[in-house]
């Protein structure tokens, strides 16, 4: 009976693997970062020193919303 739960048992683990990873992929996405780095969060340790880099660095779509801001990204007419 145990080998009939096992692929149950793989396609559970699956999806949850898909619910926690499938955010943080966008998340990093959205924030101007490489989807990879959701990896990262599966890594003890790693994971807590990703989440407080991802937490209080600035993020590359900020850098380009404030250059944005200040002008830089406007055409120069002539």
């Amino acid at each position: 009976m145990e080998g009939l739960f096992q692929p149950m048992h793989l396609i559970v683990i699956l999806v949850i693997i898909g619910f926690v990873v499938v955010p943080w992929i966008q998340i990093f996405r959205k924030a101007g970062y490489s989807g990879w780095l959701s990896v990262l969060i599966f890594i003890p340790l790693i994971n807590l020193a990703t989440l407080f880099w991802f937490a209080f660095s600035r993020w590359p779509i900020e850098k380009e919303a404030e250059r944005l801001r200040m002008g830089a990204g406007a055409p120069i007419v002539p």
